[in-house]
């Protein structure tokens, strides 16, 4: 296993099953592919050894057998791409070495598509088409979260409907909660760790003792642990025996040394203190005092303090709670089962249906039998995010055989669930594991910034809610390794911005504005690192809100950049002028058209759209309905009113999935509308020149990817939790109830307050999970800003980044160390200059995103009519580069050419060119030679076009070893709504090296300039490319034409955009049946039955 370290080497070879701990930066995804190298290997020299049977059938059994699961779609394309190039590269090996295995290498990867590489759930997924499961309908499909949710509804909607007359308090109370409890439901069926435990419980054994475990884990997760695993140290503080927070401590101790986690112990403790009005003495400050002492009196004050704000909630539920959970609560688990059980008869499945359909049918033994005797081996990426139920699935499939499981993960990546969830997962799979291995090496980074994030997260994991006390449940930091010595130093340092030039104007500064003040240090620094070529800025936030505030500011610099942005769904222009049509039904005022009118002049004013009349082109939307249906109707409005869109995945495929979700009943979208203000969909803006260089991102969306410099953005406010408000929690028992129905007071169980600590302390995890993200991708230079607040009073959040990197810096041994080297890289702006005091006013007034950037959406010149078209090869549609009137009559209306309708049919036939169908054959035999000669790795046969072929062949392998050559595979492909497939001749990939390339191979003579349908299919085919699985990395494709009797290529590169644009253009015109190109009417076979005869109407010629 060339090019691997000892660590690496003991975990690709390994065969025993293992958790290999993979810190960032450390190669896993090279161990993952190498392993499975080395299996193939094993098999090869297994199978010489025996010599029974077919090879091929052998190795696909062997194939077939494996399981390769990562977490996102995007990440199994990537390895499944990386995969099927380091096989080729073996087989290439083989190849030059002449190795007698390969026949075997070449069959290997023959059959190497037998290997599963994907999603948990599409694992699932596949299961069930496989037939296990004979209960489970297996030719169902995947439904979205519109379809699960339109599908709960109206479950819930029927009961409510088939309760009415109902006069008990339950259901009154369902129905002024209606909304709540519908939020309560999804959430529980969409979870099917949840959905099991609801399933599971038994209302009706439940007593007040079970409660004990519940309230042990609410002070847990309230960091309250200290005080009772451990006894006071009262002996070492006896000096101070006199003292009134001594006494105090002493009359806590003997509560806590009785303490049994029951809620009657808990409850005598709140009424002792509600009755001294809940005063207890001064917490101790003097010097003497020695520091564990005030720390203990902190954390049990503290503690008086969450009883007193919760003494209510304890003391109601100890009297009725058993009452309100046998009743009450009994009643909302039967609706929950009624929901249930309607929803399992419903047909589609979600991801959370796959899982919890398999870990159910896996329960049957022979079940379980047939998958484990099909499935022998799983191989687990990113398992740090494996929820329990999914563990489960896993467990049972090679039933308790854990030899059989190779997981990696990284356990500092691993975050809260719920009691302890997906680390709890890492945990438990560590006990059961034959092996654990770990990668310490960090290949990507420079050795300070690898020894600061070590020191920085070894001390901030182990820290609890809010960067204080400690994490009950914090996982040990492996160190990283910098394992080249020459490598770099690297960099990190703080962006400083002194602020004494506000004292006298401001005298508080609030959020908004230190995100502002923040953002202008930052581009500052941003733009001193411009003229650093080749190098990546790029600026990362835990949620992207404060990065509008850097845009703007960028924006008034006119700096390059590329941010992800969130676009609010009804601030879409095309998604905004739909709502307005199908809400104009519903509006029965006087003026009704004439708010259209203006409300829809607004947008065509700000896209450059110009419309004669409005109001006819609404009324010609509706009139069409009846005819063409919503979705072609707003198609052929759009199209009517000359607009182009490219951005058509966000807005067009949310409108189309919409109207089949609701089946095109106007009232119920328009509903379903007033919900998508709340949505939104993530677009990558970009601006100016080089806008590659800066980045502006989320740190979520960070992951997997590196930079030059990191800038971490957004710091001193990204601490701020919400919180649960719903009356039902999701867990069993979690809820809220009041005495009264109108009551505005509402208790909480303390299984309701015990999902609040874990949703807290979750989310404070993920934030600590994220600044780890953003952290390690920095490659040589880490940054943030530090702003001197003086005077100015500004609120900082405990659980912000910025609170962690001060505590760590100031607290720490090795932080202080850290905290001299980065003051000597400090560096300073004056940021008075750029600072603008009315600027946040504007941006709080700041119109939709569409004001300054049209979102894809532009103004076509000219009308076109939108048409439903068949499905079309590449080949046919491109004939809309030569007229779109020939077209038309050729693939729409489906007609024979002139030669058809001619009298003496015959003879026109035998005036065709004979040299016409020898010029024809001879390109066929041609691409025949080319593709055999491609598909045997170049192997040149001898023939006739020999000169040309080994010409072509001269040209490819300059591509090198670790290129995929894909010649002639046919390919089916969505373009703007309309089916199309061809079969491209050649299409070259090299993922790592960036490079893309799709060739036409030509016969004859190379014309001046080659005709635009040749481009045409080319541009369609790299279309295909851009949209399909493992692509999302290739910015840029390069078109060939490649004359192999001249042997000259003609060439172009385009991007995704370009290529949009250009065929969105054809599109209009396809389904412009009036427009006629007469360069091309004298040689068209439709001269004929063309029946534009007034050809001085036509447009002479066009282009795109």
């Amino acid at each position: 296993m060339a090019g691997a370290n000892s660590e690496q080497l003991k975990a690709i070879e390994n065969t025993t099953g293992a958790l290999l701990s993979a810190g960032a930066g450390s190669g896993k995804t090279f161990v993952l592919t190498e392993h499975l190298v080395y299996l193939a290997h094993k098999w090869i020299k297994q199978f010489d050894e025996s010599r029974d049977g077919q090879f091929d059938q052998y190795i696909k059994s062997k194939l077939s057998k494996v399981v390769l699961m990562t977490f996102t779609k995007k990440a199994a394309g990537e390895i499944g791409i990386r995969i099927n190039q380091k096989f080729e590269r073996e087989l290439e090996n083989a190849k030059s070495e002449q190795d007698p295995s390969l026949p075997h290498w070449e069959k290997t990867v023959e059959k190497l598509d037998s290997l599963t590489v994907s999603t948990i759930h599409g694992y699932c997924y596949k299961l069930i088409k496989q037939g296990f499961f004979s209960q489970v309908n297996p030719n169902d499909d995947i439904i979205g979260e519109a379809e699960f949710s339109k599908q709960i509804e109206e479950i819930f909607l029927d009961w409510l409907e088939d309760s009415v007359g109902r006069e008990d308090s339950f259901y009154k109370t369902i129905l002024k909660e209606k909304n709540n409890v519908l939020s309560s439901l999804k959430g529980i069926l969409a979870d099917p760790t949840l959905r099991l435990m609801w399933k599971n419980i038994d209302i009706e054994s439940f007593e007040l003792e079970d409660l004990n475990e519940t309230i042990k884990q609410l002070l847990w997760h309230q960091n309250f642990s200290q005080i009772f695993e451990e006894q006071a140290s009262l002996g070492q503080w006896s000096d101070f025996k006199d003292k009134d927070w001594f006494k105090f401590l002493e009359r806590f101790e003997e509560f806590r040394s009785n303490f049994d986690f029951s809620l009657a112990s808990l409850n005598r403790w709140i009424l002792e203190l509600s009755s001294e009005d809940w005063k207890i003495p001064r917490a101790p400050g003097a010097k003497s005092i020695p520091q564990d002492a005030k720390d203990f009196y902190k954390l049990v004050k503290e503690f008086k303090d969450f009883l007193k704000k919760n003494e209510k909630d304890f003391l109601q539920f100890e009297e009725d709670g058993l009452a309100q959970v046998r009743g009450w609560y009994g009643q909302f688990q039967n609706l929950f089962m009624h929901v249930e059980a309607a929803y399992s008869e419903k047909p589609g499945f979600t991801f959370g249906d796959l899982e919890y359909i398999v870990n159910e049918n896996l329960d049957v033994q022979s079940i379980r039998e047939m998958v484990k005797s099909e499935y022998e081996y799983l191989i687990v990426d990113e398992f740090q995010d494996t929820s329990f139920i999914q563990f489960n699935i896993l467990s049972k499939i090679v039933d308790g055989d854990y030899s059989r499981i190779f997981c990696v993960g990284d356990v500092k990546q691993a975050i809260y669930g719920f009691r302890g969830g997906e680390l709890g997962v890492f945990f438990e799979m560590q006990q059961k594991t034959p092996l654990k291995l770990s990668l310490l090496n960090n290949y990507r980074s420079d050795k300070d910034i690898i020894k600061f994030n070590n020191s920085l997260f070894d001390y901030l994991f182990k820290l609890g809610l809010g960067f204080e006390g400690s994490d009950h449940y914090a996982v040990e930091v492996e160190r990283q390794n910098a394992p080249i010595p020459e490598r770099a130093n690297g960099k990190i340092y703080e962006i400083e911005a002194n602020l004494e030039f506000l004292e006298g104007d401001l005298e508080k500064l609030s959020s908004s504005d230190v995100e502002y003040l923040e953002a202008l240090a930052l581009a500052c620094e941003i733009k001193s690192n411009l003229d650093k070529n080749n190098e990546t800025t790029a600026v990362l936030y835990r949620k992207l809100k404060p990065s509008k505030v850097l845009m703007q500011i960028l924006l008034s610099m006119d700096i390059g950049f590329t941010s992800q942005v969130k676009i609010p769904m009804l601030e879409d222009p095309i998604l905004g002028m739909f709502d307005m049509l199908v809400k104009h039904s519903f509006n029965h005022g006087k003026l009704k058209d004439q708010f259209l009118e203006h409300s829809l002049n607004s947008y065509f004013s700000l896209l450059n759209v110009e419309v004669l009349n409005t109001l006819s082109e609404a009324k010609k939307f509706e009139s069409n309905i009846s005819y063409y249906g919503l979705y072609q109707s707003f198609l052929l409005f759009l199209s009517s009113i000359g607009i182009v869109n490219s951005n058509y995945k966000n807005n067009l495929e949310n409108i189309k999935l919409l109207i089949d979700m609701c089946g095109g009943d106007l009232g119920e979208i328009a509903s379903k509308m007033d919900a998508w203000s709340e949505l939104s969909y993530s677009l990558d803006f970009q601006y100016g020149k080089n806008p590659k260089k800066v980045v502006l991102m989320s740190a979520h969306a960070s992951k997997g990817l590196e930079f030059n410099r990191i800038l971490l953005g957004g710091i001193y406010t990204n601490d701020n939790s919400m919180g649960m408000k719903e009356m039902f929690g999701k867990s069993p028992y979690s809820f809220k109830w009041s005495e009264e129905l109108t009551g505005k007071k509402k208790f909480k169980s303390p299984h309701y307050m015990l999902e609040q600590a874990v949703a807290k302390r979750k989310e404070f995890s993920e934030s600590k999970r994220l600044f780890y993200v953003a952290c390690t991708r920095a490659e040589n230079e880490l940054a943030w800003v530090r702003l001197e607040f003086g005077k100015l009073k500004a609120t900082v959040a405990k659980g912000s980044w910025v609170s962690g990197l001060q505590k760590f810096l100031t607290q720490d041994e090795e932080g202080m160390d850290f905290n001299q080297e980065i003051s000597k890289n400090i560096k300073t702006y004056d940021i008075s200059k750029e600072f603008d005091l009315g600027f946040l006013q504007r941006m709080a007034n700041q119109p939709p995103m569409f004001h300054f950037d049209n979102l894809g959406v532009e103004s076509a010149s000219g009308k076109t009519k939108v048409m439903l078209m068949p499905e079309l090869s590449v080949t046919r549609l491109a004939l809309v580069t030569q007229c779109p009137r020939k077209f038309y009559l050729q693939n729409i209306l489906k007609l024979d050419s002139d030669a058809l309708f001619k009298e003496d049919r015959n003879s026109d036939i035998d005036q065709l060119s004979s040299k016409s169908f020898s010029s024809s054959e001879r390109g066929i035999e041609v691409h025949d030679e080319l593709s055999k000669t491609i598909l045997s790795d170049f192997n040149i046969a001898p023939s006739k076009y020999q000169n040309q072929v080994e010409w072509v062949v001269e040209n490819l392998k300059e591509f090198g070893d670790n290129a995929n050559f894909i010649s002639e595979r046919p390919m089916k492909f969505e373009m703007f709504q309309y089916m199309i497939s061809g079969i491209p001749d050649l299409i070259i990939q090299d993922v790592e090296k960036g490079v893309c390339e799709i060739w036409d191979f030509k016969t004859g003579r190379v014309k001046k300039e080659a005709p635009e349908s040749y481009w045409f299919q080319l541009k369609a085919y790299a279309y295909a490319l851009f949209n399909s699985k493992g692509m999302e990395s290739v910015n840029q494709i390069k078109l060939v034409l490649c004359y192999v009797d001249n042997k000259i290529n003609l060439d172009q590169i385009v991007s995704k955009e370009d290529v949009e644009n250009y065929l969105w253009n054809y599109i209009l015109l396809a389904n412009d049946s009036d427009k006629v190109d007469t360069n091309y009417c004298e040689h068209c076979d439709f001269n004929k039955i063309c029946s534009k005869k007034d050809l001085s109407s036509c447009t002479p010629s066009f282009s795109c």
